[in-house]
């Protein structure tokens, strides 16, 4: 085990993707006692020995250049952080491979990790959302796309592509808590961080290690989407030298805070037609099922019944 690095990171937000893990990290960076890297995705742990070869649409473009390999410039990340409690990054792919966990661990062998978990079927719609909200889906039919999934992984596809075996929490969590302590996982529902987010917000500062602070937790982060204008949505969210001189001149908090609220107004929402939901609940029951034991949690929400909407 290597002695951690006195100012890296010594807690991980490891996903879902599409689960609140942005809004998430929103709230976290509010914190006056935790650090929160600007740097979303860099899955340092997931890759650390060099970006892989991703060959979905705009991979190469869009999420490969998110990556970080070299441990000096992952370390960097977290400078400015250097006298905080608690210093941490998001990460949505690490939870969906043990080896990920097991190098941040290597890393520091007192890591935390918070997951937050979504009902599977929202989330993987929410995930084909925000793939067709950013041009990147090349098919329409979101259940057409769900059953691509082997294909995709055969092509070398980026995880976003994955609807339903990132949307497998029950297979995910049961494999990370084979390597991670259970002290050291955090497990939130996204129900819970929408509908209860200053008791949700407690717990977890609870678990960090750091006193419970009031979080301004309104706003919803990273929405997903049918684009009003393709162009504005496009300055938005995907990289391009116009954002890039933004970020440079406009503080990142009041950066942050305008251009989700831009990006939410722009966007029109997309459902979950029942049809596609009732197949969905099949396909995901027994994973729901698992992931119920092994939280002790009722998760008879999920499946159609109380959702929540965001």
């Amino acid at each position: 085990m290597n002695t951690p690095e006195p100012h890296g990171p010594n807690f991980l937000v490891v996903g879902a993707a599409k689960s609140g893990t942005t809004s998430l990290s929103y709230y976290l960076r509010q914190h006056p006692d935790i650090f929160f890297a600007r740097e979303k995705e860099s899955h340092y742990f997931l890759f650390p020995d060099g970006a892989p070869d991703y060959r979905g649409p705009r991979d190469q473009e869009e999420f490969v250049p998110l990556i970080i390999s070299d441990r000096e410039r992952y370390l960097a990340c977290f400078s400015a952080g250097a006298s905080a409690a608690m210093r941490g990054e998001a990460s949505v792919y690490y939870l969906s491979d043990p080896k990920a966990l097991r190098n941040a661990l290597d890393f520091d062998g007192q890591m935390k990790f918070i997951a937050v978990l979504r009902d599977p079927a929202e989330r993987s719609f929410s995930a084909w959302s925000h793939m067709m909200r950013d041009g990147r889906e090349p098919v329409e039919n979101f259940l057409t796309a769900f059953e691509l999934e082997s294909e995709r992984v055969a092509a070398h596809w980026s995880p976003g592509f994955f609807y339903e075996s990132m949307s497998l929490y029950g297979k995910q969590v049961g494999a990370a808590l084979e390597v991670v302590p259970r002290g050291q996982l955090h497990i939130v529902l996204y129900e819970d961080l929408v509908e209860r987010t200053d008791e949700t917000l407690a717990g977890i500062f609870s678990f960090l290690g750091v006193r419970n602070v009031d979080i301004a937790s309104e706003r919803v982060m990273n929405p997903s989407g049918n684009p009003r204008f393709r162009a504005l949505n496009h300055l938005l969210t995907q990289r391009n030298p116009v954002k890039n001189a933004l970020k440079r001149v406009i503080p990142y908090e009041a950066g942050t805070a305008i251009a989700q609220r831009v990006a939410s107004w722009n966007l029109k929402r997309r459902d979950l037609n029942e049809e596609d939901r009732k197949i969905l609940d099949q396909r995901f029951g027994d994973d729901i099922a698992q992931l119920g034991e092994l939280l002790g949690r009722d998760l008879r929400g999920w499946g159609g019944r109380g959702r929540v909407r965001r």
